[in-house]
């Protein structure tokens, strides 16, 4: 009778060690895919991170060729093209705090 006894206190530890496993297996599956996840998310804003870097530096590169070919809003830049250029510069720098802000 105490050998029955003994199996089966082993035997509920055996199970009570599998299910512990069972929910550690569970637990790594969705901390691996909540990190493939936030990897993804990662690669896209460093990407669209980029990608609005570079529309800044054709934006400068704009503001200084206008500036080149004159000082900055003289005469040459009609007022019309003062602000579509604030406009344009002001909408990148809200993507950019934006992007920085989400991440």
């Amino acid at each position: 009778m105490p050998e029955i006894s003994k199996y089966e206190i082993q035997l509920n530890e055996l199970t009570s060690l599998e299910v512990q496993v069972s929910i550690l297996v569970e637990r790594f599956n969705d901390l691996i895919k909540k990190n493939t996840d936030l990897e993804n998310q990662l690669n896209h804003i460093k990407r669209d991170n980029e990608y609005l870097k570079l529309q800044l530096s054709s934006l400068e590169n704009d503001l200084d060729t206008k500036a080149d070919s004159s000082t900055i809003f003289s005469a040459s830049l009609s007022l019309k093209e003062r602000e579509s250029l604030k406009q344009r510069i002001n909408e990148m720098i809200s993507k950019i705090n934006y992007h920085l802000s989400s991440s």
